[in-house]
């Protein structure tokens, strides 16, 4: 096919070229059209327009512009060649302008129109164009010697654990060109906070930059894939963030033109913009052709200058002796000193399904090889666990799936170091896969007492735990980049990511003394409040607002004994949301705090929620204080309780479910009995400490409000086994807490009513429908009084559920009566109430 273009391409030209001979026309396009597709496009082209050869457009493909061009080095007068699109001269054209193209000349005097300077301000010849901003050639110069001073000045700001003569060193090594210096100073000066918090987001010369700092010693997490979040090299760019290559090929997968499948690999375009993959680009009639050695019609492996050859003649033509093996033959990278053969090429080792010395087709977690036949087993029943699982190891005429296989002593073999006789991973046991692991983490001998204390700990550790800890990618680089500081401190960890990224790294190194307690609630709404305050536009209001939160909210907290809770911080951070929201409604009709009136907050109050009341506390302290009118706000009337729940037959379901559920950890059973029994919300069971219930006898009580309450015996057994099981999951291994009967994730803090409420709903207990349920049968059992001093709960909301009750059942009372009396005067005779 590659020839047939060739000699239909040179035909049109003769055509209109007559000054030259038609062999050497063919010569020239034969020379420069050394692949076929190329040449088809060229030919679908010319075919579709043949004034291409005389009316010297820019618009012309390259090919045709280099055949041109060559002929009218040969002597050729009637073929055109292309012109600028500028200047109207024929030149050489490698600069794109749309559509057309321009030459070098154009393109320079392109960039030399003035512009609005962003640093002078003044009109002149324009020179670069950085971060958005346009820069005159006066100041680019004035602004080249101090690119280095702006780029050192940066990263002494967001990385302040450099030295400055490191600093100097890599900027001298890894920023070039003055023209490069200059411009990542000024990128940097404008997207340093984005690109440190995602390097995703930098320039190749900032990833250069990025990694040399971390390889400095730096405290920096990896570059990561900006959108698989892999750590890889970030080649291509995607969607404006940095990728790895596979991110790439995916997000560019488009549809094949001829077997319609969606591929990241398209070969071939064809000459109509049709592109094929690989499969289709193979099956076309012109990759198949009349082998140059052995004159067979076959596929074509390599189109070489003299001919075509097929794929055994081009495997041929590449032999050479293996370094390895030294037999000659085949060869990959054949006439270097890297030749290898092809059975070399690829890695042998034990498979350890078959046992057999076979070629590597993949490998497990482990590290043991399969060869390509057993990775292709189907799904067969295991012979521990007689359960359908795919085969992961066969050992003396038996089929193991991956758990059983592990657990197995037919799997046991003697570790290569310490001789312990376990499965093994690598010719090592766990123990010492784990050790090599710390040890890589921690070093040697580490001169801080707190680092080697902790690194003892981590040796004592259970090491299938450590082993799941290195496998939490961003914790472990977390802790490996803190662990490079010279001084380890909570500020530190707070700029080395998110506090949900840091939550584990950080409940570590309390756990451990490493860091000292700290309220990581009440730290959070502090930064919170100050990330609001900005958003007030007036400095006055925005002053305001920080004193009164630290007036009311920070300061109670600050002055607690116990750890601020998720409600509490939740509570605060509402009632100065509506603060803010105030504010802005104030602003948006022309007012402020000073000039507000009581029928202005009146409006604002009705305008929207039920609890804008609480603002009331905000302008109270603002008259007190001098920022605002005497201003009231009332409290709109709460509604009645609705009493809707769960049947009686369900709700004693569920507390069956409830008993019987074994396999689920105590704790969150009996968290579940005290929601279906007493109706306990779940912050208040969370809250419960391990004094808080107490054992006398054969009876157990617990303390949820001013009185103990007993627990009946199942559930009494419940709390007992829950004061035994107390667990709290670290980093390194699990731990036991002494002082909360549910542990959280951070140390000193309790698990979460969230994730409480997450694994009752496991269970199949709905928080919500179950505790009305259980408060409407308590109010009709007990007064309101009683249900306060058992259950913690409040007496006020007490009373209203006993008031609730009783308000049903009159409204079912009177409608009980209304029915009677209507039978009574359908049916005189009747005279007599039906039964209940």
């Amino acid at each position: 096919m590659r020839e047939h273009a060739i000699e239909a391409i040179t035909a049109l030209i003769t055509e209109v070229e007559t000054t030259l001979p038609v062999e050497e026309i063919h010569g020239v396009v034969d020379a420069i059209l050394i692949k076929g597709p190329p040449a088809l496009r060229l030919l679908a082209a010319l075919e579709h327009d043949r004034d291409l050869l005389t009316c010297g457009s820019s618009s012309m493909p390259q090919a045709l512009e280099r055949i041109i061009t060559e002929l009218h080095g040969r002597g050729a007068t009637t073929v055109r060649r292309p012109v600028c699109s500028r200047c109207g001269r024929a030149r050489r054209l490698r600069n794109r302008d749309g559509d057309m193209r321009s030459c070098d000349g154009c393109k320079a005097q392109q960039r030399r129109m003035k512009c609005r300077c962003s640093c002078c301000g003044s009109q002149q010849a324009f020179r670069a164009a950085v971060a958005g901003n346009n820069y005159c050639r006066s100041c680019w110069r004035r602004m080249l010697p101090t690119a280095h001073a702006r780029i050192a000045a940066v990263i002494g700001t967001w990385v302040p654990t450099l030295a400055p003569t490191v600093i100097d060193e890599i900027i001298g090594a890894r920023v070039g060109s003055a023209r490069g210096r200059l411009t990542l100073a000024l990128e940097l000066e404008a997207y340093a906070r984005s690109w440190f918090d995602d390097p995703a987001l930098g320039s190749v010369q900032f990833g250069i930059l990025y990694d040399a700092l971390r390889a400095a010693g730096a405290p920096l997490p990896g570059r990561r894939c900006g959108h698989c979040g892999t750590e890889d090299r970030l080649t291509d760019v995607l969607d404006g963030r940095r990728c790895c290559s596979k991110c790439y090929r995916r997000g560019h997968a488009s549809r094949c033109g001829g077997c319609g499948q969606t591929t990241t690999h398209l070969e071939r375009v064809q000459p109509d913009g049709t592109r094929l993959c690989q499969s289709c680009a193979t099956a076309l009639p012109d990759e198949q052709a009349i082998c140059l050695t052995c004159g067979k019609h076959r596929r074509i492996a390599y189109r070489a200058p003299e001919g075509a050859l097929c794929d055994l003649c081009r495997r041929r033509q590449l032999t050479d002796t293996c370094t390895r093996c030294g037999r000659h033959g085949y060869c990959r990278f054949a006439g270097s000193d890297r030749a290898i053969c092809e059975a070399c090429s690829k890695p042998i080792d034990l498979c350890m399904r078959c046992e057999r010395i076979r070629i590597v087709s993949r490998r497990t977690r482990d590290g043991d090889a399969i060869c390509p036949t057993c990775a292709e087993q189907a799904i067969i029943q295991c012979a521990d666990c007689q359960r359908p699982r795919r085969v992961h190891a066969r050992k003396n005429g038996n089929d193991y799936c991956a758990p059983c296989w592990i657990k197995n002593p037919v799997s046991f073999r003697d570790c290569q170091r310490c001789t312990r006789h376990a499965h093994l991973t690598r010719s090592l046991c766990q123990r010492c896969r784990a050790q090599d692991k710390i040890t890589a983490l921690f070093g040697e001998a580490p001169h801080d007492d707190r680092i080697r204390l902790l690194r003892n700990a981590c040796l004592a550790a259970d090491p299938a735990a450590v082993l799941n800890t290195f496998d939490r990618k961003k914790s472990t680089e977390i802790l490996r980049a803190l662990l490079r500081m010279q001084h380890i401190d909570h500020a530190a960890l707070d700029r080395l990511g998110s506090p949900n990224r840091t939550l584990a790294v950080r409940a570590f190194l309390v756990e451990h003394a490493v860091l000292p307690p700290r309220d990581e609630r009440l730290v959070a709404l502090e930064k919170w409040i100050a990330k609001a305050a900005v958003t007030i536009a007036d400095p006055v209001e925005s002053k305001a607002f920080v004193q009164f939160a630290r007036w009311r909210h920070l300061r109670s907290l600050r002055i607690s004994h116990r750890p601020t809770t998720l409600g509490q911080a939740a509570s605060r951070r509402r009632e100065l949301t509506l603060v803010i929201d105030l504010l802005t409604w104030a602003r948006e009709t022309g007012e402020s705090l000073a000039t507000l009136s009581q029928s202005e907050v009146d409006c604002f109050r009705a305008a929207g929620p039920t609890e804008r009341y609480r603002i009331k506390h905000f302008l109270a302290w603002a008259r007190r204080n001098g920022y605002a009118q005497p201003l009231t706000v009332t409290r709109a009337r709460r509604s009645d309780l609705i009493v809707v729940g769960l049947s009686e037959d369900e709700r004693w379901r569920q507390l069956n479910t409830v008993f019987t559920a074994e396999t689920v950890p105590a704790r969150i059973r009996l968290a579940a009995a005290l929601i279906l029994l007493y109706g306990i919300r779940c912050h208040a069971i969370t809250e419960l400490q391990l004094t808080d219930v107490t054992h006398r006898g054969d009876l157990v009580h617990v303390k949820l409000g001013t009185e103990p309450l007993l627990l009946p015996k199942e559930v009494g057994v419940l709390a007992q086994s829950a004061t035994r099981d107390r667990q709290a999951v670290r980093l390194f291994g699990k731990t036991s807490d002494l002082q909360w009967l549910y542990p959280g994730a951070s140390p000193g803090y309790p698990m979460t009513a969230d994730a409480l409420a997450k694994r009752v709903r496991a269970l199949g207990v709905s928080p919500s429908p179950a505790r009305t349920t259980a408060l409407a049968s308590l109010a009709m059992q007990l007064p309101a009084a009683i249900i306060s001093r058992l259950t913690g709960l409040n007496i006020t909301a007490a009373t209203r559920w006993a008031d609730a009750v009783a308000a049903s059942n009159a409204r079912y009372g009177a409608l009980r009566l209304r029915g009677a009396h209507a039978n009574s005067v359908a049916s005189p005779s009747n005279s007599k109430l039906p039964k209940r």
